[in-house]
């Protein structure tokens, strides 16, 4: 008679602890222009790790390679920023704070901005009236505008109601920095919602 054998198996339980690590996070741009903006982000945590190499990486949104800024080493947890600059106009960028630990990385959520339009030779500003769309309750609307220059040059002004035109200024000679305020008093020919149009050429170029 053969003798069954039996086999005890111990069952080992073994826990690997993540090491504590420091954690970043993403804030919104500011002081965004032309050709500028500061980037900010937050230290948030430093784990375990007494330091922590801190920057941010940005590229215009689409693009394949990222830009790094200057590295600032922090020992604690603060908030960080970095201007950068040399930026195309009126353009949308991406960014994300990254901290960097014994040779690892953290980064932020990828957050956007939008640098500034380029301004024009002129432009219409402090526009209160009309506004577009609006039904009137009579035949005769105050234009109330002004026209900020911001090149020197000979300028244009005109107001077209559906199309037509109703209303025309030279203004010669403008200096950039000049703002010029119109009240114009418009016969639109009737009531009812009306399309107007307001530009300002410069007559030299024709922009």
């Amino acid at each position: 008679m053969s003798e069954e054998s039996n086999a005890v198996i111990e069952s080992i339980t073994v826990t690997y602890e993540s090491e504590d690590i420091p954690s970043v996070s993403t804030l919104e741009a500011s002081n965004i222009g032309l050709d500028e903006a500061t980037l900010n982000g937050e230290l948030t945590d430093l784990g375990e790790f007494d330091e922590a190499d801190t920057f941010f990486r940005y590229r215009e949104t689409g693009a394949t390679e990222w830009t790094e800024t200057t590295t600032q080493t922090l020992t604690e947890t603060q908030a960080y920023e970095e201007t950068v600059s040399g930026l195309e106009s009126e353009t949308e960028y991406e960014f994300k704070a990254v901290a960097e630990f014994n040779g690892d990385e953290e980064t932020g959520d990828t957050l956007t901005f939008t640098t500034l339009e380029e301004p024009g030779d002129a432009e219409i500003v402090n526009r209160t009236s009309p506004l577009e769309g609006s039904e009137y309750q009579s035949d005769v609307i105050d234009h109330i505008l002004d026209v900020e220059i911001n090149e020197d040059g000979d300028y244009t002004v005109t107001i077209e109601v559906d199309g037509e035109q109703r209303f025309t200024d030279d203004i010669n000679g403008a200096v950039a920095g000049e703002t010029y305020s119109y009240n114009e008093q418009i016969d639109t020919g009737g009531f009812g919602a009306k399309t107007t149009e307001i530009e300002v050429k410069k007559q030299s170029d024709g922009s």
